[in-house]
């Protein structure tokens, strides 16, 4: 005759069980019973593709367009230049008040095709520049650089192109007038003579986050010493001529040269169109 023993302990692996103290037992192993409740995931932000503007370049860029967007690595220009004299017609490079410094590239940065890193970098900031400005122009020629008939000037911060403004040697431009008064609904066209001019104003480009600090200005009157002869003044104000401008463009040239031509304004017709 078989008996159960009721002595005999029963099996407890995979049973939890009670402990002191609010513990819990799984296989002899105890642990609070804390850890058992699920803690609340942290709740995060999700960003959301909307359609933008650059505010370095201003292209409008669609939803998923501004994450590859790299326009700042176009506006980098690692490679120097020639410094040219500041205000007081020392040799020290030109340092404005903006903090930039202005420098004169060489004939082989502007070569067309990408012959030279630096070839190849300012092609990349030409593209960006003509997205922002949306003008007609060609990239400057290397041969009339380095001849010194036209030349080009970097405004850099650091290594980060803070403007661009190109010029060319002219002998003569045309005195246009401030614009006529519409008589009787007939608009009256500017009037214009020809008048010796020295120095022509091909393009000046300043980046959208450098603007309304006097980096045109100060563009401009680094090239004006930059292209005068040799041991002579910078050209004056009364001998600069400025292309097909637009309104801003034509606003920035009649504060520039202030009352000099008694509010006309010297207009030209660049070689490069």
């Amino acid at each position: 005759m078989l008996s159960v023993c009721s002595g005999r302990p029963r099996a407890t692996i995979g049973k939890p069980r009670k402990g002191r103290c609010g513990s819990v037992a799984f296989g002899g192993v105890a642990g609070s019973t804390s850890s058992l409740v699920r803690q609340p995931q942290k709740q995060t932000q999700s960003l959301l593709a909307v359609p933008r503007r650059c505010r370095e370049c201003g292209l409008s860029l669609r939803a998923f367009e501004g994450a590859l967007h790299r326009c700042s690595d176009a506006l980098e220009w690692p490679f120097g230049g020639e410094a040219t004299a500041s205000r007081d017609g020392s040799g020290c490079a030109s340092s404005f008040s903006s903090g930039c410094r202005v420098v004169r590239l060489g004939a082989l940065a502007v070569k067309e095709g990408k012959t030279s890193p630096a070839s190849e970098t300012f092609e990349a900031l030409w593209d960006c520049i003509h997205e922002d400005l949306s003008h007609g122009f060609h990239r400057p020629d290397a041969g009339s650089v380095a001849a010194g008939s036209s030349a080009v000037l970097l405004a850099l911060r650091g290594r980060q192109v803070a403007g661009l403004i190109w010029l060319e040697r002219i002998a003569k431009a045309a005195l246009v007038t401030a614009d006529g008064v519409a008589e009787e609904g007939v608009a009256v066209p500017p009037k214009a003579a020809e008048v010796p001019a020295s120095l022509g104003v091909v393009l000046i480009w300043v980046r959208r986050t450098e603007r309304r600090k006097g980096l045109a200005s100060a563009m401009l009157d680094a090239a004006r010493g930059c292209l005068a002869s040799i041991g002579a003044p910078p050209v004056p104000v009364e001998q600069v001529a400025f292309s097909q401008t637009t309104d801003m463009g034509s606003l920035f040239a009649r504060r520039y040269i202030g009352q000099t031509h008694q509010g006309a304004l010297l207009q030209y017709t660049p070689v490069c169109t």
